[in-house]
């Protein structure tokens, strides 16, 4: 019952705000669900997993306010192996200029493009294990912009440090030594135009663009006592039918009692041999100093009947864990998923 009460609140409110004289344009609310079947096998399985599964159901609604200068988005979550709603992305974006633009509320961190691409334009179904993710999505203020039209861009932003809590009151709050906070940025550069965050291109990847960003991100983490130092380095290309992406993300966290030092790298590509479908190929890595070492092999297809609004996907995942002692775990997967957004 609440969760009618909460959906019909928000369809109340679009049309009262599309009616009203704040000068807003007609929302658009609309949904993402993807559907997926799992094929488990290997060492960190007791049994051999055959499932069919709701992977997630995602709710939008997003518009604009005073003549498009304040734009607005409410993303939720229905997530796998939970009952309750998550709300995701809570944010405006009141734009002074082109070159500035401030962001508040709950969103992602800018940092790395493999975390800033959504899900539904990624062009495997799961993100690749050398994407280290230290910071997700918290609460805070960004100033961003682009400056000389879209061949330079930045994000730079201040958070919490708590990450996404379902207390709306959570509060940082200063410990011993300091108040600690996420500072957090990216800066990309486009020579041939806006590239944006998009890995699968159906329709797009014919022309020519390049793109290379820089993320840094520092704070506490998960609203405890770390300290975390990251940052991140990645290209882009697509022409003719064909994508790419390499990605490399560092991650040096101090601990109460130790220091640790994660690395991440990202290789990708796809190629379109149809108009409409697209073999897909990728390595990741992830080390931890002194730890464990993990080898992730992903190859695919995905079949796009209206671009990223209806498709599917196949993967064939390898993966090795390689631990400092002799239990090392080898493992693959074969997943299936059917995403649509109406």
């Amino acid at each position: 019952m609440k969760r009618i009460l909460f959906f019909l609140l928000i369809w109340l409110s679009s049309i009262l705000m599309a009616t009203s004289n704040v000068n807003a344009d007609a929302p658009e609310v609309g949904s993402t669900m993807r559907i997926q079947y799992n094929n488990l096998r290997g060492d960190s399985y007791q049994y051999h997993v055959s499932s069919f599964d709701i992977r997630s159901i995602r709710p939008y609604w997003k518009g604009s306010l005073i003549d498009g200068k304040l734009k607005y988005k409410l993303l939720l979550g229905f997530e796998k192996n939970s009952s309750d709603i998550a709300v995701l992305d809570a944010c405006g974006d009141y734009k002074i200029s082109d070159m500035l633009i401030i962001r508040f509320g709950q969103f992602k961190v800018p940092f790395d493009r493999q975390f800033l691409t959504p899900l539904g334009a990624m062009q495997f179904i799961e993100r690749g294990v050398g994407g280290l993710k230290p910071f997700k999505r918290d609460r805070g203020v960004t100033i961003r912009g682009n400056i000389t039209k879209v061949f330079l861009t930045y994000d730079f932003g201040i958070f919490n440090g708590t990450g996404i809590t379902k207390n709306f009151n959570a509060k940082n709050i200063s410990g011993e030594n300091k108040q600690k906070h996420i500072f957090a940025g990216r800066v990309t550069i486009n020579p041939q135009g806006e590239y944006g965050y998009k890995l699968a291109l159906p329709d797009e990847a014919d022309e020519f663009r390049t793109t290379a960003g820089f993320g840094f991100a520092t704070g506490q983490q998960n609203n405890d006592t770390t300290d975390a130092v990251t940052y991140c380095f990645d290209v882009a290309v697509r022409n003719k039918g064909f994508t790419a992406m390499f990605e490399y993300q560092n991650k040096h966290i101090e601990f109460p009692i130790k220091k640790t030092t994660t690395t991440g790298i990202t290789v990708q590509a796809g190629y379109f041999i149809l108009p409409k479908l697209e073999p897909v190929g990728r390595y990741s890595n992830q080390k931890i100093k002194n730890g464990t070492t993990t080898n992730e092999m992903t190859f695919g297809f995905n079949y796009y009947f209206a671009k990223n609004n209806a498709k599917l996907q196949l993967n064939y995942t390898l993966l090795e864990n390689d631990y400092t002692s002799d239990e090392n775990k080898r493992d693959n997967k074969m997943q299936l998923l059917y995403q649509l957004v109406f």
